[in-house]
């Protein structure tokens, strides 16, 4: 599970790009619409809008109305407008822009991430939006300007083998319990921005077994639409814990985006001979699932889950709760699954069901089949979680699904 909430960008190498919208010359000003050629979607222009209303007030020079109508109040209660004026100053390309691009977009429920290219006639800049629903309209949560790709980063994104220098640093200060220089070295400013150093030196308190390991593997480095993700397998006594990390580019550099942390018992016990064995084959599959008769073969099932704010130090929740009190801890979720099949992914969605807000879905792939726990955490936003119901969908690639309901009063 991702270590946060963190959405996880994805950087736009600057290819193929097909001009989407044009900006008329000086006194026939339009609103931003599409050609029917190039559509890119029924809730399109929805989406649209709230980029249309910020780019066409920056065009004319009216910041406050750009800051005013655009953005949402999230944005406004980290941004200042001074902070906004001076993000604008720093980058002209907002302000004397002549065309603009779509160049992607996508959406999970209430959250949408578009990219632009702002060009005028020596260069392009590409712009990424987050979205987020608003009082039943879209509105601007955040942006970012991304650079052009130098030759350094281009040569990054071509090989990734490049993914492993970085993480093997970062799990060398983590068996160092060095938190200061695995935080600020290696993780991105996104990431810093949404989980403080006090939040990341706790999160490793409480998982100090991923601090334990013998030794470790990388595997399965991958590069796609310029951002990268990797595996890691921690081994230590007969527990082998598997850590997902998505990566991207930052200062002509890879920087930890997100990282999510999934526990399963994959060592066996020692074996032993016919005649030393008293126990039943059955009853040393691993993990023991109440309510579920072991060693009965059947199709995989969500079992149950477990919440609580605090595990132990082989990363089993502690005083499991139905509801929470506490808005300002990590969410520790134990998902319990029965009869897995290694290479099948689980999908995991946290909803607040008041507000219908969503987290992105995150997933990890089982290694071994039998039962098994996935640890899920999810650190809390800077004002706290909202109170009320949560809903965690659980989905494996074989189509089933089950939902489970938890309460933070």
């Amino acid at each position: 599970m991702r270590l946060l909430n963190q959405l996880l960008l994805t950087l736009i190498a600057l290819l193929c790009i097909q001009p989407l919208y044009s900006i008329p010359p000086p006194g026939m000003e339009s609103s931003l619409q599409p050609s029917p050629s190039s559509r890119i979607g029924g809730e399109s222009l929805d989406l649209l809008g709230p980029i249309d209303v910020q780019l066409r007030a920056l065009r004319n020079h009216n910041i406050q109305e750009a800051y005013d109508n655009a953005s949402s109040e999230e944005f406004k209660s980290h941004t200042s407008l001074e902070d906004f004026k001076t993000f604008v100053e720093k980058h002209p390309s907002l302000t004397n822009h002549r065309q603009i691009s779509v160049k992607e977009h996508s959406r999970q429920g209430n959250k949408a991430t578009v990219t632009v290219i702002l060009s005028d006639d020596t260069v392009e800049i590409p712009v990424q939006y987050i979205l987020a629903v608003e009082n039943g309209t879209w509105k601007v949560w955040s942006m970012e300007v991304l650079g052009q790709y130098s030759q350094e980063v281009m040569a990054l994104l071509n090989n990734p083998d490049t993914l492993k220098p970085p993480i093997e640093e970062f799990l060398q200060f983590l068996h160092s319990q060095n938190m200061t220089q695995a935080y600020y070295r290696l993780t991105s400013k996104k990431f810093q921005q949404d989980i403080h150093l006090p939040a990341f030196r706790k999160f490793f308190e409480d998982h100090k077994s991923l601090l334990e390991f013998q030794r470790y593997e990388l595997i399965n480095p991958i590069i796609n639409n310029g951002a990268g993700s990797i595996e890691v397998r921690l081994y230590s006594e007969r527990i082998i814990r598997l850590l997902d990390f998505v990566l991207g580019i930052e200062d002509d550099q890879w920087k930890i985006w997100a990282m999510e942390v999934a526990k399963e018992e994959l060592q066996p016990a020692p074996k032993t001979t016919p005649e030393e064995s008293t126990t039943p084959k059955e009853a040393t599959t691993s993990p023991t699932i109440p309510d579920i008769q072991e060693g009965v073969k059947g199709p995989l099932q969500f079992a149950k889950i477990e919440i609580g704010n605090k595990i132990d130090q082989k990363g089993a929740i502690l005083d499991p709760q139905v509801s929470l009190s506490s808005l300002h801890e990590v969410i520790y979720i134990d998902l319990f699954v029965v009869n897995g099949t290694a290479g099948d992914k689980v999908i995991a969605r946290l909803k607040h069901v008041e507000t219908q807000s969503e987290l992105p879905s995150i997933s990890t792939t089982m290694q071994q089949s039998g039962n098994l726990i996935i640890l899920l955490s999810f650190a809390p936003p800077a004002i706290g979680w909202p109170k009320g119901t949560y809903q965690l969908q659980a989905e494996s690639t074989t189509g089933i699904k089950r939902t489970f309901t938890f309460l933070i009063n």
